[in-house]
C-alpha cells in the first residue's frame, strides 16, 4: 500500500469519537467533546491543562478550560498513527509516523541488557530476545496480544508458550485500568511514568546511535514491578473477576 492509498482509506473510515475524562475515585465520566470522525490516543500534559491527540494523521491539543482545539505543527509528520508520547517536561513530542515509500512505520535497533541478553527491533513488526538459554519471539507489537514462541538452546524448532495469565488478547486499556486500581489502593502502578521515560530514552538512543554510529548507554532505569497474578484466563470479555486480578 502506498501513502496516498492509506490516506484515502483513513479519510473514508466511517466512525465517531467521544473525548471524555473519568474520575478514578468516583467513576464519574465527563464528556468533553464529540467528533463525527476518529480521534485517537489522548495524552495529558503535565500541567493537566491540555490533552494531546491525533486524528487523520495530524496532531492536536484540546484545552480543557476553553474547549479550544489547535493543530500542532509537526512539520513533515502529517501521517501519524495512534502512537505518540510527550517528554517529561512536555517540550518534545515523539510520534510514530507512516513512511511515504510503503506506508508503514518502523524502527530498527539492537539492545544489549545488563544480563548480556540482546533484544532486536527488526524491520518487520517483531521483537526478538536472544538470551543464554534460547531465543524468544514476541508477538507483533502493533497488536495487543498474540503468541510468544521460544527456541531453546540446542533445538531448531520453536514452541508456543502456554498462556498462564489473563489479558492475553486485545486489552488496549489494561495499563490505564491497572493504574486506576493502583491509585485507589495507594500503591505504584506497573506501567508507570519511569518505565515510559526509560522506553522513550531507548527509542531516542536508537535514533542517536544511528546518527553517530556509536553505542548509547541508557542513563534512566525503573523498578521492576511484580507481574499480574496467574489465572483469570479464559474470559472472552472484561469481567469482575479479571478486575480483581488487576488489583492483586
Amino acid at each position: 500500500m502506498d501513502i496516498n492509498t492509506l490516506r484515502q482509506w483513513i479519510a473514508r473510515r466511517d466512525s465517531f469519537s467521544i473525548l471524555e475524562t473519568v474520575d478514578v475515585h468516583t467513576g464519574v465520566r465527563s464528556v468533553l467533546k464529540e467528533f463525527d470522525y476518529i480521534i485517537e490516543a489522548p495524552n495529558w500534559t503535565q500541567d493537566s491543562k491540555y490533552l494531546v491527540y491525533n486524528s487523520r494523521g495530524h496532531m492536536y491539543t484540546y484545552e480543557l478550560a476553553t474547549g479550544e482545539i489547535k493543530e500542532i505543527d509537526a512539520g513533515f509528520a502529517i501521517d501519524c498513527n495512534n502512537d505518540h508520547v510527550l517528554s517529561p517536561d512536555n517540550t518534545q513530542l515523539a510520534v510514530s509516523h507512516f513512511t511515504n515509500e510503503d506506508a508503514t512505520s518502523r524502527i530498527v535497533g539492537n539492545l544489549l541488557f545488563d544480563s548480556n541478553s540482546i533484544f532486536i527491533f527488526s524491520e518487520k513488526p517483531s521483537l526478538v530476545l536472544f538470551g543464554t538459554m534460547g531465543i524468544m519471539y514476541m508477538a507483533d507489537p502493533n497488536n495487543f496480544g498474540g503468541d510468544v514462541r521460544v527456541i531453546l538452546k540446542g533445538n531448531n524448532e520453536p514452541f508456543t508458550m502456554q498462556q498462564s495469565h489473563a489479558f492475553s488478547d486485545e486489552c488496549r486499556g489494561l495499563g490505564v485500568a491497572e493504574m486506576a486500581w493502583s491509585m485507589r489502593m495507594g500503591r505504584k502502578n506497573r506501567a508507570n511514568k519511569e518505565m515510559a521515560y526509560h522506553a522513550l530514552e531507548v527509542l531516542h538512543g536508537i535514533v542517536k546511535s544511528s546518527e553517530t554510529r556509536s553505542n548509547q548507554v541508557m542513563k534512566s532505569t525503573f523498578a521492576k514491578m511484580p507481574p499480574l497474578p496467574r489465572g483469570y484466563s479464559g474470559q472472552t470479555f472484561f469481567e469482575f473477576v479479571e478486575e480483581t486480578g488487576i488489583a492483586l
